[in-house]
């Protein structure tokens, strides 16, 4: 599976860690955070203040925060996992198998983006999985 393309050399083939990626080819939709932090502000910045971006219509960013599929309580929304926090707040997240997450609460305005480059040899990764709620739950409180 092509991960990078170089000007002097085109198209690269790379190593890809991700199981899922590895499973679905070239059919995989879990591309990550690749992004730096400015524009992953930015772009949490336009869907927590649809009316005011100009970017991102206020009907569709309403409709990434509304369960997507089929019978509306499966827990995702266009690529996002879609949940209520113990207060009743809606709020989607993403991560990515190097360890990147973004969870964005719309009602509160709020969001946190944690960056990293976790890569393990061996997955599932449960203390990770561990640490990464407990960031996630200390963001809610």
């Amino acid at each position: 599976m092509p991960t990078e393309v170089t000007p002097d050399k085109g198209l690269l083939q790379g190593v890809v860690d991700d199981p899922k990626a590895n499973i679905l080819q070239a059919d995989c939709g879990s591309a990550g955070l690749f992004s730096s932090l400015d524009d992953l502000i930015k772009y949490v910045k336009w869907l927590i203040n649809p009316q005011n971006n100009g970017i991102i219509s206020p009907n569709l960013v309403d409709e990434l925060f509304e369960d997507q599929t089929i019978n509306g309580s499966l827990g995702r929304s266009f690529g996002w996992a879609i949940d209520k926090d113990k207060h009743g707040q809606t709020y989607i997240w993403q991560g990515g198998y190097t360890g990147t997450f973004i969870v964005i609460k719309p009602k509160l305005k709020q969001a946190l983006i944690f960056l990293s480059n976790r890569i393990h040899p061996k997955a599932p990764n449960e203390k990770y999985m561990t640490y990464r709620a407990e960031i996630i739950d200390s963001f809610f409180k």
